[in-house]
């Protein structure tokens, strides 16, 4: 049996980023996202990954720390599943973060349901 507090995951801030830095830029790229995922199949889970941002604002890479997707509607939920985790990758690396110093990461969740 399992005991404590659990809380909504949030993101996650490393560097020169901060959330009020970055909340234009993740709300604008997410907003993006949230339409291109409405062309795709239903999901549901959790995908969390660290998006890594160079000084100048650009997204140099990423890592994938968890993905519990599920497919809610698709015969082969396999595919459905690495349609969705692609796009949701791709999008998140053109967001555009303002130019810091030295950059920093965001570990960034996005929760399907």
């Amino acid at each position: 049996m399992a005991h404590g507090w659990f809380l909504e995951p949030e993101p996650e801030y490393e560097g020169d980023l901060t959330e009020a830095l970055c909340a234009d830029a993740l709300n604008a790229g997410v907003g993006a996202l949230v339409e291109q995922l409405a062309e795709l199949p239903e999901m549901s889970g959790t995908l969390t990954m660290r998006i890594d941002v160079a000084p100048g604002g650009e997204c140099e890479g990423f890592e994938l720390l968890t993905n519990t997707l599920m497919s809610k509607d698709r015969a082969d939920p396999e595919e459905a599943r690495a349609e969705v985790l692609v796009t949701a990758l791709n999008a998140m690396l053109d967001i555009r973060f303002p130019e810091t110093a030295k950059g920093g990461a965001i570990l960034f969740p996005l929760i399907f349901s």
